[in-house]
């Protein structure tokens, strides 16, 4: 085991350090993406980031990056939170190099689709919802104010109001994240009404400690 995540980590470093890596290169990785053993997938998914931002920067071929993208959006529901959180960190990174517009149409829109409204009654997804939440905490440093009010927003103002504790402690984080890239008019007119919603009702110190450091930095953001 170690020997493999040694090797996956020199091929991460070859991709970092090697102008125009050679495509064949995410042909190797690609059978350790489904790999059982967790410290294996992990490897495998900064590897081959590191190989997909390196070809971004260069322009050179990137016919691989849509299979890539599935197979970190398939992380999102890995059943090792490590490979979650992972994923998320990846997909933001890729995000910060292809550019928002890239993250928007290929990326955001699909890896929420599982966490839409209609889950929100099912403790069972709160998981999913969670991972949600942290993606946008990794990928919203790279999107306009706009792309953040129309599909960031509102999944964050939904987890604010969930049913399972943990979901909304990291929404109210979530928040703190997406305020400094979000207009100051919908800070105003939705983020600030949704964490004063929280803190009229809700029981959890930590969530009221968090969900009142976000409504601060809401406020100061509005210049109030």
């Amino acid at each position: 085991l170690d020997v493999l995540c040694n090797t996956l980590e020199s091929i991460q470093h070859v991709a970092k350090n090697v102008k125009n890596p050679p495509p064949s290169l995410f042909t190797v990785l690609q059978p350790f993406a489904s790999d059982p053993k967790w410290r294996v997938r992990r490897e495998y998914l900064r590897a081959s980031t590191a190989f997909s931002v390196a070809s971004a920067k260069t322009e050179s071929d990137t016919s691989f990056d849509q299979k890539l993208t599935n197979n970190l959006i398939e992380c999102l529901s890995d059943h090792i939170s490590s490979i979650r959180e992972e994923a998320c960190v990846q997909l933001g990174e890729i995000v910060g190099i292809k550019g928002s517009e890239w993250g928007i149409a290929t990326l955001l829109p699909e890896a929420l689709k599982s966490v839409s409204q209609s889950d929100m009654a099912e403790q069972s997804n709160y998981i999913t919802r969670m991972t949600g939440l942290v993606l946008v905490m990794n990928v919203s440093k790279h999107l306009s104010a706009d792309q953040i009010e129309k599909h960031v927003v509102g999944f964050v103002e939904q987890c604010l109001k969930d049913d399972v504790e943990n979901v909304r402690f990291k929404a109210a984080r979530a928040c703190e994240s997406i305020l400094p890239r979000t207009s100051k008019k919908v800070v105003r007119e939705r983020v600030i009404p949704a964490l004063e919603n929280v803190q009229k009702g809700e029981q959890d110190q930590d969530i009221l400690f968090y969900s009142e450091q976000a409504l601060h930095l809401a406020r100061r953001h509005c210049g109030n």
